[in-house]
């Protein structure tokens, strides 16, 4: 995804970013994490044929970076909910989706970082 891509979305991402335990010193790739989910997004239950992948995009960022700073903390996905809502609705830009429809992807973005996170902590 280009610079021109992500200022006409409103993403404010740091190509490299850690989190915030320094339990989990694995560095996260957010072009890496992009790249994984437009490859697999349209084989995803959530993933509807009339809205496009860059409408999904912050929804995935949401949950993949939640999970890499809220998991080493122990915390759940349905823990802080509240707080990847809000940062979604601070970072969606002008995607299509709200969070009821936003949530599933994050969830799967979650899931995929917190399974990382897992095997980087034993």
């Amino acid at each position: 995804m280009n610079d021109h891509t992500q200022a006409k979305h409103g993403y404010e991402f740091d190509h490299t970013i850690e989190p915030m335990s320094g339990e989990f010193s694995e560095r996260i790739h957010p072009s890496v994490e992009d790249e994984y989910w437009s490859i697999v997004h349209a084989d995803q239950a959530f993933a509807r044929p009339d809205l496009r992948f860059e409408d999904y995009l912050p929804a995935y960022r949401t949950g993949y970076m939640g999970a890499a700073r809220y998991t080493p903390e122990g915390r759940a996905f349905e823990d802080v909910e509240s707080l990847l809502e809000a940062e979604y609705a601070r970072t969606k830009g002008d995607s299509a989706l709200v969070w009821d429809q936003a949530k599933l992807p994050a969830r799967a973005a979650w899931d995929r970082m917190a399974a990382k996170t897992k095997v980087v902590l034993r």
